[in-house]
């Protein structure tokens, strides 16, 4: 699984899922991203509009999440996120 390559420090390619509309695309990512939650990842939902900053965008996205991880990680683990998010 991709998730457990990831905890184990092996690196992966990105993934893109491709298919016509209506075969599962956005529930397969919403799937993804619950797996991910319940294996404690902080996870962000983004989606690309016209006009609009992709990096404005991804910020406020990760702000959300991040926000919503404070209370549920120890404080060093946060502030490593934070340090992350900061250099993004």
């Amino acid at each position: 699984m991709l998730l457990q390559r990831h905890e184990l420090g092996f690196g992966e390619r990105g993934r893109v899922l491709y298919g016509l509309r209506g075969v599962g695309k956005t529930v397969l990512l919403g799937e993804f991203q619950a797996m991910a939650e319940r294996r404690r990842w902080v996870t962000a939902k983004v989606e690309a509009s016209a006009g609009r900053s992709i990096l404005a965008t991804l910020a406020q996205a990760l702000h959300r999440s991040l926000r919503s991880a404070t209370g549920t990680f120890e404080r060093a683990k946060l502030l490593t996120m934070l340090q992350v998010f900061r250099a993004f």
